[in-house]
């Protein structure tokens, strides 16, 4: 699956060589000009900058030190920053947020969910039975959004394009770092980061319309269209196409990754299981005075070989 998110990421980049807008067909008046590629305005830059960047951030996940927890949390936060930074060189607009009831809500969602998991995390699975998990939701939400609600209440902040982003990253990068297993950070980020790309790329539509408007404008043919007149074509549908393939690519990856880790994590405990249970054998001869008659106890497993598979060790430690 790696590979198809690679061809997608390309598609997108390659997109920018395409027709990004045009006039309708039915449009009989000529202007200049009728047509624009994606090498001809900033929309085909950003889609290049997009589709390159996915597929670097496809080959970095896919790599076996992502799997790493510490090296994982790394990589997803490196994959935030060049996201961050590719939308502050091509996004210079100022930005007025206001703290609305559905950003609020956003947020103290967002917020409860990772404090939820962090949660988790610090009682243990031993100890996440009973109350416990209803205790700690109702703390999450309620620390969540007294914060979003009474805090934020109706704030307006003015924020460029790159620092809205990166408050967008920053609740991504806690969403990633807070689920478990924790060794899955890079590749959740890679998910919503794709995801992301998807409504970035999709939303440009209007923009990339305007765009050819505003050329015509600028020029001394004539006067230009109307914006009900001009349309998206071929370049914006690849970029779209390529989006939704790297964003498949990455859920792929994701759930390879987690089975093969939670498959690890089974054989491991049945064989911590096997070995704890050879041992209290063991122990319970000797005290009967039978410490010579250990024929017939069980044995653990054995270590998983160096040169096996991992399904091979897995399939050792199940047995």
């Amino acid at each position: 699956m790696l590979w198809i998110g690679v061809i997608g990421g390309l598609l997108i980049a390659q997109s920018t060589f395409w027709e990004y807008a045009r006039m309708r067909p039915d449009f009989n008046f000529l202007v200049e000009p009728w047509a624009m590629r994606g090498t001809e305005m900033v929309h085909g830059s950003i889609s290049l900058a997009i589709g390159l960047g996915l597929v670097a951030a496809l080959f970095v996940v896919s790599q076996k030190f992502s799997e790493e927890t510490i090296t994982s949390a790394a990589v997803a936060g490196g994959l935030g920053v060049l996201s961050v930074v590719i939308v502050a060189i091509f996004a210079d607009r100022q930005l007025a947020i206001t703290f609305n009831f559905i950003v609020q809500a956003m947020l103290a969602v967002v917020g409860t969910i990772v404090l939820y998991r962090i949660a988790t995390g610090v009682v243990g699975e031993d100890r996440w039975t009973g109350f416990v998990p209803f205790a700690s939701l109702v703390g999450s939400a309620a620390v969540s959004f007294i914060l979003a609600f009474p805090v934020l209440g109706g704030v307006t902040v003015d924020i460029s394009p790159g620092g809205a982003f990166a408050m967008l990253v920053a609740a991504m990068l806690a969403l990633s770092l807070s689920g478990e297993p924790r060794e899955l950070a890079a590749n959740r980020m890679l998910v919503m980061l794709a995801f992301a790309a998807i409504l970035g790329l999709g939303l440009q539509a209007g923009a990339i319309r305007q765009t050819l408007i505003d050329a015509q404008a600028a020029g001394d043919f004539g006067a230009p269209a109307d914006y009900q007149d001009s349309q998206i074509t071929s370049g914006y549908f690849w970029a779209q196409i390529g989006a939704l393939m790297v964003f498949v690519s990455a859920v792929a990856q994701w759930a390879k990754r987690r089975d093969h880790i939670l498959n690890v994590r089974r054989a491991r405990r049945q064989r911590e299981a096997a070995e704890a249970s050879a041992r209290e054998i063991q122990e319970a001869l000797e005290a009967a005075g039978l410490a010579g008659v250990t024929s017939s106890a069980p044995t653990a497993p054995s270590a998983p070989d160096a040169g096996a598979s991992d399904d091979d060790n897995v399939y050792r430690g199940e047995a």
